[in-house]
């Protein structure tokens, strides 16, 4: 079975943003989620679950530092 890359979605939508700065932090934030993303499927969970777990980490780490 070929791996799929959990944050595609996730980078995805970062390259789209407006500046070199957000394109930068928002990369970043997806290299912070994605082991425990990964850990996840790894423990048996779907890709889904994954990205559903990457997804609100990184809306909690925004609104932490009142980003959204």
């Amino acid at each position: 079975m070929e791996e799929q890359d959990i944050m595609q979605p996730f980078r995805a939508a970062g390259a789209r943003l407006e500046t070199e700065q957000q394109r930068t932090f928002y990369k970043a934030l997806c290299n912070v989620v994605e082991p425990s993303a990964r850990q996840i499927v790894a423990a048996g969970g779907t890709i889904e679950d994954a990205r559903l777990y990457a997804g609100n980490r990184m809306l909690v780490i925004m609104q932490a530092l009142q980003m959204e």
